[in-house]
């Protein structure tokens, strides 16, 4: 390293794309249950103290489907869980779903961005 410090050793683990099919299957979960308004009422099917952590669910879900598209044959099932995504917290700007005002805005993520990358 000292003779040659362009060349820099990688220490980072080479980064494994998610299966896309684990993240359909808890992308479909998660909408179906904010849906049911389970994220805003109490309920047995979603926990108390993880109805508060829908945000972090939701960004989690975005940046792990936007990820998964490094893979070209995930593109179209990625775009479409996206849309998915998108559709429900539109739906939830209008509609009481989440104890939140704006969707978007609680995700940290504006909504043309979100829209942009569908």
């Amino acid at each position: 390293m000292i003779c040659s410090p362009a060349s820099k050793r990688n220490n980072r683990k080479s980064e494994v794309v998610p299966d896309i099919g684990a993240l359909a299957s808890e992308t479909e979960r998660f909408v179906s249950n904010a849906y049911n308004y389970y994220y805003y009422i109490a309920n047995p099917v979603v926990p108390k103290h993880e109805r508060s952590q829908w945000r972090f669910t939701v960004l989690r879900l975005f940046k792990n489907i936007n990820h998964a598209v490094a893979m070209e044959a995930n593109v179209a099932k990625a775009a479409e869980l996206l849309e998915k995504l998108y559709v429900m917290l539109c739906y939830s700007c209008r509609y009481t779903l989440f104890s939140a005002y704006d969707s978007f805005q609680s995700v940290g993520v504006s909504q043309e961005d979100f829209f942009e990358r569908c």
